[in-house]
């Protein structure tokens, strides 16, 4: 699974986009952002209704008492052109499994069913994503915000590049996520 992002549905979706708890020193990580920027673009062309965020990404208060959640909504309505009420947040989550156990939770209460959802993540993390959600009685379609194939290593593996580490470092961050997953029952 992953690949290319696609719609095939015009609208009357969730779109749903994980966040975790690592940042860089500026904020939020690449992938991260990318996530978030693309469920606005999808919002903004009509794609999605509402855009879900799970994780901490907006669960920080600074020391001057701001909520991170109301410094980006401002940001959303006055730089992206994005009103508040067009997001909902789960802030409990810390993994992929809580996101989709806490998430589902939010969708059900709200009577919102899967094929009504469009996950947006890496090529890398929707395999694991998506059986998470399934264990959770969720099947949604998804959108890949990266475009390649997901984990594909060159024959040039063994060649010390930082480009190849990376894809190693994803690689097996992956596999270590799905057995761990497997063996705690989540997937």
């Amino acid at each position: 699974m992953g690949g290319f992002g696609y719609m095939d549905k015009s609208t009357g979706k969730i779109g749903y986009v994980m966040y975790d708890k690592s940042r860089t020193q500026n904020g939020i990580r690449p992938d991260m952002r990318n996530r978030l920027w693309r469920a606005v673009s999808l919002w903004k062309e009509g794609h999605l209704e509402k855009i879900l965020i799970t994780g901490d990404m907006v669960a920080n208060i600074h020391k001057d008492g701001t909520s991170e959640k109301n410094l980006f909504l401002s940001y959303m309505k006055k730089y992206a052109g994005v009103p508040p009420e067009a997001f909902i947040f789960e802030q409990q989550s810390e993994n992929t499994y809580e996101n989709a156990l806490f998430t589902s939770a939010i969708l059900k209460q709200k009577g919102i069913a899967g094929q009504d959802c469009l996950l947006i993540t890496t090529a890398s993390h929707i395999r694991r994503s998506l059986k998470c959600f399934s264990k959770q009685g969720f099947n949604m379609d998804y959108f890949s915000v990266d475009a390649r194939s997901p984990l594909m290593i060159s024959a040039n593996w063994w060649k010390p590049d930082i480009k190849v580490l990376t894809k190693w470092k994803e690689l097996l961050h992956e596999w270590g996520g799905s057995i761990v997953y497997r063996t705690k029952g989540y997937i």
